[in-house]
């Protein structure tokens, strides 16, 4: 099983910023299934797919399959 993660919550109440910790942990079965999920995740977040995968090499200690 391969670890997972889960962003941090962040929101803004006027000038107010609240960040909201991840309350759980994300488990896969496998590194190839973090791995896409990382890309989907990173994607919508509209990292290019260079940028997504040097992040999840570097950041997240994961490599492609």
């Amino acid at each position: 099983m391969a670890a997972g993660w889960e962003d941090e919550l962040v929101y803004f109440d006027g000038d107010e910023e609240t960040v909201l910790e991840a309350g759980r942990e994300i488990g896969f079965c496998s590194r190839a299934c973090a791995w896409r999920y990382g890309i989907e995740r990173h994607k919508a977040m509209g990292m290019s797919g260079k940028e997504i995968r040097k992040h999840l090499i570097e950041e997240h200690g994961l490599e492609p399959s």
